[in-house]
């Protein structure tokens, strides 16, 4: 029984390697697991904080025919926004920060985030910094859906 239960969660021969379903793993609720057998994660596992993006603010500044847009101030480095934007253009599903910190790419806030910055051309190993961009690209950036 607990070898199917382990299955149905995506384990092929004691490891899960599909990154999805590592990420649901994280995310799940251990009851059912517990019932079948005694689970016992490794300190390693346990200082382990799965966390999502939260919602970065992205400020656009208008002054004298200059439109500026930068990054407003987050929890975040700007080292581990250039990973985190890094995960986002290969399509992961959760980045590992610091050893500690895993943060849920697989969401609707974290994918705008990611076009968001690419659609105003801010660069995303220094997204605190002004960025000085055209009105079209501004206007494509709000246009985007």
């Amino acid at each position: 029984m607990l070898q199917n239960y382990l299955a149905a969660l995506g384990f092929l021969e004691g490891r899960l390697s599909d990154e999805s379903r590592v990420l649901m793993f994280f995310k799940m609720d251990f009851t059912r697991l517990k019932e079948l057998s005694n689970v016992y994660l490794s300190e390693n596992l346990q200082n382990k904080e799965l966390k999502s993006l939260g919602r970065p603010v992205i400020r656009v500044s208008y002054k004298n025919n200059m439109v500026r847009v930068f990054l407003e101030q987050s929890e975040y480095s700007a080292e581990e926004l250039a990973q985190i934007m890094n995960g986002l253009r290969k399509k992961k599903k959760y980045i590992l920060l610091d050893g500690s910190r895993i943060i849920d790419l697989d969401n609707e806030t974290a994918r705008d985030f990611g076009e968001a910055v690419t659609d105003f051309g801010m660069d995303s190993k220094d997204l605190y910094r002004k960025k000085t961009i055209s009105f079209v690209t501004a206007i494509n950036a709000f246009s985007h859906e």
